[in-house]
């Protein structure tokens, strides 16, 4: 069959020469190829948000403006949270918060049943 080829050579809408040297359009294609998410709607979830981590809070820099690699694992990696059941998307995470869920498996009795023990051992 023949062998579809992807343009390097198409200017992005970002202004860079190509899609491969924008750090916008391959975070785009990464989170679109994975939860089927387009820029304009992680955006939406980064403004409702505030551009915050839906559990700890902790204020995010957008993916491209990061001027280092973020560890997955810390608070400045953004992570799309969804349902593994049903890959809906349900905000963004931090890569801490991300893990939580992940070790719980999603489960709010095994988080519950956490928050009530360190509240019992938080004055023992």
């Amino acid at each position: 069959g023949k062998v579809m080829q992807t343009c390097i050579s198409e200017t992005c809408v970002h202004g860079h020469k190509a899609k491969y040297h924008c750090k916008i359009c391959r975070y785009e294609t990464r989170i679109h190829t994975k939860y089927r998410l387009n820029l304009t709607e992680f955006m939406n979830l980064w403004e409702e948000q505030d551009g915050r981590c839906a559990g700890c809070i902790t204020p995010f820099t957008l993916p491209w403006e990061r001027t280092k690699h973020a560890d997955h694992f810390s608070r400045e990696y953004v992570c799309v949270d969804h349902d593994h059941l049903t890959d809906e998307v349900r905000g963004l995470l931090c890569g801490k918060c991300n893990i939580i869920l992940g070790k719980a498996d999603d489960r709010v009795d095994i988080l519950q049943n956490l928050i009530t023990y360190l509240n019992t051992k938080e004055n023992g």
